[in-house]
């Protein structure tokens, strides 16, 4: 009977109001961004040398290995594949409306252009729906930072690109 429960509230439709964008990538899609930039970052390509890096040994470790993963996403088509993705894992379990807080501030100080993160962003927002059903929109995270850099950058951002999934912002740190 448990497991007919358990099947039942598996496929019931869901909705995630809070999902953290380079937070939620998969180890699957960790592992393809590893490989893609091999010889240039520490992370792991190989599936069981990354659930050993994912073992974390504390708060400091985690953020190392957090940053790590940042550091991954490099071009706008990093960007795209990381979303897409988090669109595809979340629709596959019965996920049909989801709010990601993406942080702008973070890829376009890292040489992403804004046109390009958002582009990357919105297409895979598209597809995602297209391919699984399933909607995504935007949480803009403005950075907690000693200055208002970040919220500007995020501000300016947001008025001048117009990401049709942006629906909010929030408040880093």
């Amino acid at each position: 009977m448990a497991t007919d429960l358990t099947d039942f509230i598996a496929c019931l439709p869901k909705v995630e109001l809070h999902v953290h964008h380079v937070g939620s990538a998969t180890p699957q899609t960790v592992a393809r961004l590893a490989e893609r930039h091999a010889g240039t970052t520490a992370v792991p390509a190989d599936p069981a040398l990354l659930a050993e890096y994912f073992t974390f040994t504390d708060f400091a470790h985690f953020i190392e290995v957090y940053l790590s993963v940042v550091d991954l996403i490099r071009d706008a088509e990093d960007v795209a594949t990381l979303t897409y993705d988090i669109g595809a894992g979340l629709a596959a379990q019965s996920v049909r409306y989801a709010e990601l807080t993406l942080t702008p501030y973070s890829s376009i100080v890292r040489g992403i252009p804004a046109e390009a993160y958002c582009e990357a962003v919105e297409d895979a927002r598209l597809r995602a729906d297209r391919d699984h059903g399933i909607k995504l929109r935007w949480c803009f995270d403005i950075p907690g930072e000693p200055t208002m850099t970040g919220a500007d950058v995020t501000l300016e951002v947001a008025l001048k690109q117009r990401p049709d999934g942006l629906v909010s912002f929030g408040l880093g740190s």
